[in-house]
């Protein structure tokens, strides 16, 4: 997954921009996994993807 952006046809900036989603998108999985498995804190996929999107216009 780390190395999607190589595959592509994209400018610089763009691989850029998806290598950092894909980073971000790992982050938000783990830490929702961790909410789930250690603190039985209960996520939803719509949680997570929130997380995404809000990390991802805050990197940007």
């Amino acid at each position: 997954m780390l190395d999607i952006h190589t595959f592509s046809q994209l400018s610089k900036k763009a691989k850029k921009i998806i290598h950092g989603l894909v980073i971000i998108s790992c982050w938000c999985l783990w830490k929702g996994r961790n909410k789930i498995v250690v603190n039985q804190i209960k996520r939803g996929p719509q949680d997570i993807l929130g997380g995404i999107k809000s990390k991802g216009f805050g990197w940007a």
